[in-house]
């Protein structure tokens, strides 16, 4: 069935959704940005400077972030392990349907423009 075929209510529905989607996609998109760019780093430097401590080994919070609280490095490398199977699932395929719901200027900080 065609979008016009849908009643005012349905249509204006779905437009409301859609709406909050493409927010997401746009949010989404910039936040796989960050999680590239610090997967780099860790990548490069980071996860050397990580095998030196033991699993228990607590790291300090630095980062100016209210609430945040110093993390062992266990859980740390549990939290990257979490951002690199998020960076998995960010293939070029997902991140041009991103960059369709969302419109390429609104994925601040994008590598593929």
């Amino acid at each position: 069935m065609p979008f016009e075929s849908l009643t005012a209510e349905e249509q204006s529905s779905l437009n409301s959704w859609m709406a909050m989607l493409r927010g997401y996609a746009g949010e989404i998109a910039r936040v796989n940005n960050h999680l590239e760019v610090c997967n780099t780093v860790y990548n490069g430097t980071t996860s050397a400077i990580l095998a030196e401590l033991d699993a228990d080994d607590v790291i300090p919070n630095v980062s100016g972030l209210d609430g945040a609280e110093p993390m062992t490095k266990t859980e740390v490398v549990n939290l990257v392990a979490y951002m690199q199977t998020v960076l998995g699932v960010n293939t070029p395929a997902h991140r041009q349907n991103l960059a369709k719901a969302a419109g390429e200027r609104n994925l601040i900080g994008s590598p593929w423009l």
